[in-house]
């Protein structure tokens, strides 16, 4: 009898075990399956960004590119002293814009880059290289929230308004020649502005509804002052965003 107690309950242990540990690895199962399918999502969503960023990356290393070598030659060749310190000037800022582009760079573009180098052949992989996935797609959908943000917007009117009245006031040049500068810088900002790239900020959003995160999408900039200096072939741009 003390023998059927003894099989009986070692019996019973083995089967509550070998249950738990099903349940155990049915759920590792399910939680692999669901890090599979969001690593899925942003990867894929990083991967169709790629034409869109890198057109406007490039667009623009190339616009700033040929406006410092066009004037720099002019510059180099002109007898006109005013003509030559006009052209210096937008060599320079040219080259600053292009500086602009290195050290403000969209976010995309490396993200997708980085999430191809690591590796996700087992179980925890996956887990850290979706925890990176994650921390890029909101960052770059940060960068581009930012990047167009209305005080963007408002700021570089101010200082885009400030460099014509110092044309025209400080420079003793013309209103008309003030004006200029400050339509020409403005349209080159507005431009900047208006061509950066959205699909980050879209992708995010979908995201975080598709598969219910609890941190939601946030349009309101943290309470902190971001700035950086940018230029146009007409002068110097103060970007300041809070």
């Amino acid at each position: 009898m003390r023998k059927t107690i003894i099989l009986l309950i070692v019996i019973l242990i083995f089967v509550n075990t070998n249950t738990l540990f099903s349940q155990t690895s049915f759920q590792n199962t399910d939680n692999d399956s669901l890090v599979k399918e969001k690593l899925a999502y942003i990867e894929n969503a990083f991967q169709d960004m790629q034409a869109n960023s890198k057109t406007w990356k490039y667009g623009w290393y190339a616009t700033f590119s040929a406006l410092a070598t066009s004037q720099g030659t002019i510059a180099l060749t002109t007898d006109n002293k005013d003509l030559q310190k006009g052209m210096a000037l937008g060599t320079a800022t040219a080259f600053t814009g292009i500086g602009g582009l290195v050290t403000k760079p969209l976010v995309s573009i490396k993200a997708n880059r980085t999430l191809q180098k690591m590796p996700a052949n087992t179980a925890e992989e996956r887990r850290l290289k979706l925890e990176m996935a994650e921390k890029l797609l909101k960052k770059s959908s940060e960068r581009e929230i930012n990047g167009k943000h209305w005080k963007s917007h408002a700021t570089a009117g101010a200082i885009n308004l400030a460099a014509g009245m110092i044309t025209w006031l400080g420079f003793e040049k013309s209103i008309w020649q003030g004006l200029q500068t400050f339509a020409i810088s403005t349209a080159i900002a507005e431009l900047q502005i208006l061509t950066q790239p959205r699909k980050s900020i879209k992708a995010y959003k979908e995201y975080q509804n598709r598969f219910d995160t609890n941190t939601k999408v946030s349009y309101q900039k943290k309470q902190q002052i971001n700035w950086f200096v940018s230029a146009s072939p007409v002068g110097f741009r103060l970007n300041v965003s809070f």
